[in-house]
């Protein structure tokens, strides 16, 4: 169509525009989120941004040699004295070889340092207030069973259990997992 009046030429096509459409990035993160981007035409010749917010407990981490908030990674690495240490999430971690030992889990959380050891394994009775000791911990060598997992077999004494300590981004757990049927009390 042309318009002599203006001296130009316009003219419209159905042929499609070369695609603008962007790969998702990152646009900023926190310990809980990422906001994540993009850019796509919308076959006008407009451009839409999208955007989204990923939440999860414990997604980043403050690296302090970057400044940034980083992409947590719940594994441990074993250092040249033995101890397992994870520092790569919002929990610093370090663990003994040795489960039996007085300071066998050391975790320092964003507010908090908790320093702890396992005494054993006991029965209590809420009623009578009574407890009873079944198993002690004994000196055993964790192994590093999967990258953010460590289990420390035949852990106590008196009976078969091993104690498994787990690391995720957004925290730890301990587990003890039977071996055989404990005694009674």
């Amino acid at each position: 169509m042309a318009d002599a009046g203006a001296g130009f030429l316009l003219s419209f096509t159905n042929s499609p525009i070369a695609s603008l459409d962007t790969p998702h990035v990152v646009v900023e993160t926190g310990p809980h989120h990422r906001v994540w981007q993009r850019v796509v035409s919308d076959g006008l010749g407009r451009l839409l941004t999208n955007s989204f917010t990923e939440l999860a407990t414990g997604l980043n981490y403050f690296n302090q040699a970057t400044g940034k908030w980083e992409e947590s990674q719940p594994q441990f690495q074993i250092t040249k004295d033995g101890y397992a240490l994870a520092d790569k999430t919002q929990h610093k971690l370090i663990v003994s070889a040795n489960l039996n030992t007085a300071v066998a889990v050391d975790l320092q959380s964003p507010e908090h340092r908790f320093q702890s050891h396992v005494l054993g394994l006991s029965y209590f009775d809420p009623v009578s207030g009574k407890s009873v000791l079944l198993a002690e911990v004994k000196d055993c060598v964790g192994q590093l069973v999967a990258p953010n997992q460590i289990v420390w077999p035949d852990a106590f004494t008196d009976f078969r259990a091993d104690y498994r300590l787990t690391l995720r981004r957004d925290g730890v757990e301990a587990h003890v997992i039977l071996r055989e049927q404990p005694p009674s009390p």
